[in-house]
């Protein structure tokens, strides 16, 4: 038996044991404020057909796992409301602008030793007199044919497909996205895996880990991706950053964190998003879900929704008593052919998967 799944059968009994639905729709845990619906909302709920209900509350249950159990964002007795202060577009009393903090903002994208990385299948849409090309490609660009385009496709005209530059990083909902000089790691037939790690450090470690990871993952040529959080209050998940990477690189990432891990240890906490594989204290890998519910599934809402509709099963059925929850819960995970002992991998995968750094049992 692999030797975390101890700790993840005590996190699924705690699960089936403590957390409950409730006929208004709300969800309760002894140890969390209750997730409830306002008066106004519980009435236009009432309108919904049955289906629909069904499937909101299912998203809602697997927020709540999700947040409770996977990446621990919710802290026990807080409301799942985040704190009205981060939601002001500025505050000058915690240096943030429309949500940011420019301080840390800043150095963390000088940090980032990217360049910028191609991005093929762009059209060239137009051809302007000034040296501008107009491209598309699900949004339209005006780009500078010097200095944008592949050094393959200088002469590109109207019509062609082309590789242009984009920039080293992305934005998008509170995260900070690295983007490898290698590009996006993609995937082209359903046998090849996308892997990801979870890092669970503090805030103050993101800079100098952003400084070497990046230059090291260039260097090398890998494809990646590297979502991390660019407020230094957020650092209280299991999650703060996420690495992106296919399967066929993970020795190359593996020999590229191991000197780093040891020389940054001290801002790593150690706890790991809940059916990751610990690699390293705080950690945490698995493969990209090839069985996805919804288009933007990642890894941890895909298992979150696996147990949260083994409860809601259960919920509909009127059977709450724990064993019938555990049992529905493992069959879910059976039908899709994940083994709860190995619940970070793929169906059909294989742990190839070697520790960043020894772990003590």
């Amino acid at each position: 038996m692999n030797p975390s799944a101890n700790q993840w059968n005590e996190r699924l009994q705690d699960i089936v044991e403590n957390v409950q639905i409730n006929a208004d729709f709300s969800i309760i845990h002894p140890l969390y404020r209750p997730v409830e619906l306002s008066i106004e909302t519980y009435q236009q709920w009432q309108l919904l057909p049955e289906e629909i209900k069904n499937d909101c509350l299912l998203l809602k249950l697997r927020s709540f796992i999700h947040a409770v159990y996977f990446n621990c964002s919710f802290t026990p007795n807080l409301s799942s409301n985040q704190d009205d202060e981060k939601d002001s577009n500025f505050n000058i009393e915690n240096n943030k602008i429309l949500g940011i903090d420019p301080l840390f903002y800043n150095q963390l994208h000088q940090s980032n030793q990217g360049t910028g990385y191609y991005d093929d299948g762009w059209l060239v849409q137009t051809e302007k007199d000034d040296n501008c090309l107009i491209v598309t490609k699900d949004i339209k660009l005006h780009i500078q044919r010097d200095q944008h385009l592949h050094p393959d496709h200088k002469t590109a005209t109207v019509g062609d497909k082309v590789a242009i530059l984009l920039p080293k990083n992305l934005i998008q909902n509170r995260i900070y996205i690295a983007v490898g000089n290698a590009g996006k790691p993609q995937t082209e037939t359903p046998q090849q895996s996308l892997v990801c790690i979870y890092f669970n450090l503090m805030a103050d470690g993101l800079i100098p880990l952003m400084a070497s990871l990046t230059k090291e993952l260039n260097q090398q040529t890998i494809p990646f991706t590297w979502e991390v959080l660019y407020n230094p209050e957020d650092y209280i998940t299991y999650d703060a950053g996420i690495l992106y990477f296919h399967q066929d690189d993970y020795e190359n990432v593996k020999s590229i964190l191991t000197p780093i891990y040891g020389e940054q240890k001290q801002f790593f906490k150690p706890q790991t998003p809940l059916f990751t594989k610990p690699i390293a204290p705080g950690l945490g890998l698995a493969e990209v879900p090839n069985h996805q519910f919804y288009p933007t599934d990642d890894f941890g809402r895909n298992r979150c929704q696996i147990i949260a509709k083994g409860l809601l099963t259960c919920w509909l059925s009127g059977d709450n008593s724990p064993q019938a929850r555990i049992t529905a819960i493992e069959d879910n995970f059976h039908q899709l052919g994940i083994d709860l002992n190995y619940p970070y991998l793929n169906p059909d995968s294989t742990d190839i998967y070697r520790y960043v750094v020894a772990l003590q049992r």
